[in-house]
């Protein structure tokens, strides 16, 4: 069963074997089912957090520099149409030939229009308001845009974005992988174990087997990027989505990672996981989805360890540095 965003979806159309094209980012954030940060965030950290996050609603606030690249970098290589509605930068005020930005500005405006000049800059400002409440002063106009859920950010990061938006594109597979389908496609579904599914995937084309992500990341080379899908679970992610999926009804056999670095010169690399690694993430995948569903049956979200109190051991390379020493 597929729906657009052009229909008015209730909250039965998220249904198992639904998927939603154009569907907003923050509604599939708010429909039922088990998420891949959900279940990546229960095994990588412990029950605990994913009931304090995903339960008690405690959401994790801190947003990083990183975390902003690779949004920005995903809204132009997957939803480039959006990308002006989504972020603009300090420096693009300057684009307005008549904001009113420096107490020099606002002098020059209450000169030209017959009002007293003295005063520091917030009386210059609330005296140019009365005179005229729309007037272009650069605070009002740069808080306007953030009201309008526009992102500010630096040039140079939005600079480094098109860059890395480039490398994209300029490898020939990822192009490929990238010249038919649709981006940010949720699908719904419901797992062997009976919990509600869910996955949006960065971009999928019905009927061609094959899901693609898109990360970002400091290297691409085989070692490191191998190290990052163990350290990030992007392993489950994988089993997650093709699992979500081939559940929906879809023939899906494939999970490709684009992976581009997100400093010069920008590599970019596709990576698919092998044969063992696969077959290795839907078993951690399956005995994770298992765990959680014990946990909501027995109301009981332990930490990392069930134990109150427990031994503990020094790391190995600790151990051995202190014996070389003596």
């Amino acid at each position: 069963m597929c729906f657009s965003s052009m229909t008015i979806i209730d909250p039965q159309d998220y249904i198992p074997a639904a998927t939603i094209f154009n569907h907003p980012e923050h509604k599939y954030r708010e429909a039922p089912g088990i998420s891949s940060t959900q279940i990546k965030t229960f095994a990588r950290y412990s029950p605990a957090h994913y009931h304090s996050r995903f339960l008690e609603g405690r959401k994790d606030l801190k947003t990083s520099d990183a975390m902003l690249l690779g949004a920005m970098v995903h809204c132009l290589v997957l939803e480039p149409d959006y990308f002006d509605r989504r972020y603009f930068t300090e420096e693009s005020l300057g684009a307005y030939p008549d904001v009113i930005r420096t107490v020099a500005d606002m002098k020059h405006y209450c000169q030209d229009n017959g009002l007293p000049v003295q005063g520091v800059k917030d009386e210059l400002a609330k005296r140019i308001l009365a005179h005229n409440n729309t007037a272009p002063l650069y605070d009002l106009v740069k808080q306007s845009r953030k009201e309008s859920h526009r992102k500010v950010v630096k040039q140079s990061m939005m600079d480094t974005a098109r860059e890395i938006r480039d490398a994209v594109f300029r490898n020939p597979d990822a192009a490929l992988l990238l010249s038919d389908g649709k981006p940010e496609v949720s699908v719904f579904a419901r797992h062997e174990n009976g919990l509600p599914i869910k996955c949006r995937c960065d971009w999928f084309r019905d009927g061609s087997g094959v899901c693609t992500d898109l990360k970002t990341c400091q290297s691409v080379s085989h070692d490191d990027f191998s190290r990052d899908v163990a350290k990030f679970h992007y392993h489950l992610q994988q089993a997650h989505y093709l699992t979500t999926l081939q559940q929906a009804g879809h023939e899906v056999d494939s999970f490709l990672f684009i992976a581009v670095e997100t400093s010069p010169p920008y590599l970019c690399q596709v990576f698919e996981l092998d044969r063992y690694g696969s077959m290795l993430a839907q078993g951690h995948y399956n005995r994770t989805m298992e765990k959680l569903r014990q946990c909501m049956e027995d109301g009981e979200w332990p930490g990392y360890s069930r134990r109150d109190t427990e031994e503990l051991t020094l790391p190995c390379w600790f151990i051995r540095q202190v014996e070389m020493q003596s």
